[in-house]
């Protein structure tokens, strides 16, 4: 199935590559201090389920205290000491699994993306409804521009894009919290990470005149840049229940990058679709102004035309009464 993605991507029209990366918009990318260099975009994964103060609060306060965690109701998510969080995510195809105890091994949210392994940190305090920078360097906000916790990859590019993260919390029994798990596992994918790239973009005249046109930028759509795929030829594993359970993510994310080329590609196919209604509708106006004026008035030509016939018929009428009248004043001499 990653291979019928591969093929599907690299599918040609008039002998072009469309969505293998080769026609995107420019790609910067802004580094951990704010500056473009070129290095390309990050992966952001934005959780907007926690309470708000959260996002506001500090990472080493207790709001981030695992055992005090809530919802954004307000509700405590119920995680209490001796519970285990098993943290998993992908990069380049492969799955990373991670366990740990409460409190021994970590004690709040940040710790569990303090230590290395997960390949990127949360990005706790200050005003997070700005999630981070896209491909051209502008802000990216939340929906609601709400406050919300994002984790954000340590390396830019598709090499180090995180394709999936999910995070389940079971007690030491094993039972799964699953009011915990579905508040941590609400990471969804709110900057795609790409690599960097000039602008590359399919340039369409739209117009009449100079610069009428539209630029339309495609994104890589092959399964290495989804996430499913590494480049030594790993795929996505799910041998495993561990596995799965974080596969999933990685192909919903992964989904969700193929509607949103989708809804690029339509927004564009609409513009065309509506350029190419008005340029109809000016050509047939353009052709409709020509008959006008190069057709004859056929009211003026009708007028002219039944104007003359009554003159011809006054004429003929007259000249026969001319005749008659001659007849009758020879007729009297004899």
């Amino acid at each position: 199935m990653v291979d019928q993605i591969d093929d599907n991507a690299n599918v040609t029209y008039n002998g072009m590559y469309m969505i293998d990366g080769s026609h995107n918009r420019k790609v910067t990318g802004i580094d951990s201090l704010g500056d473009a260099n070129n290095v390309g975009t990050y992966t952001h994964l934005t959780n907007r389920s926690f309470a708000k103060t959260l996002s506001d609060g500090n990472p080493v306060n207790d709001y981030t205290d695992l055992t005090k965690l809530e919802d954004s109701t307000g509700r405590n998510l119920g995680i209490k000491d001796g519970d285990t969080i098993t943290v998993s995510w992908v990069n380049q195809g492969k799955t990373y699994v991670y366990s740990y105890n409460i409190p021994d091994d970590v004690m709040n949210l940040n710790d569990i993306f303090d230590n290395g392994n997960t390949r990127g940190f949360l990005v706790l305090g200050g005003t997070q409804e700005i999630i981070g920078k896209d491909a051209s360097g502008d802000d990216v906000y939340t929906p609601d521009y709400q406050p919300a916790i994002t984790y954000r990859a340590t390396q830019p590019g598709i090499a180090g894009q995180i394709s999936g993260l999910t995070i389940c919390v079971s007690d030491k029994n094993g039972n799964i919290n699953k009011s915990a798990n579905s508040v941590l596992d609400n990471f969804e994918e709110s900057i795609r990470a790409e690599n960097n790239c000039p602008d590359n973009s399919i340039v369409l005249q739209i117009g009449t005149k100079a610069n009428q046109a539209i630029k339309v930028g495609l994104s890589d759509m092959r399964s290495y840049a989804l996430g499913l795929k590494a480049t030594d030829g790993t795929t996505l594993n799910i041998s495993t229940q561990k596995f799965s359970n974080v596969a999933i993510n990685v192909l919903e994310n992964a989904l969700q990058k193929c509607l949103n080329q989708q809804t690029s590609i339509g927004s564009v196919e609409s513009r065309l679709e509506y350029t190419s209604a008005n340029i109809v509708t000016g050509s047939e106006n353009t052709q409709a102004s020509m008959s006008t004026m190069h057709d004859a008035d056929m009211a003026a030509e009708m007028t002219e035309y039944t104007k003359n016939k009554v003159l011809l018929q006054a004429a003929q009428s007259m000249l026969a009464q001319a005749n008659q009248n001659s007849s009758s004043v020879l007729s009297l001499l004899q």
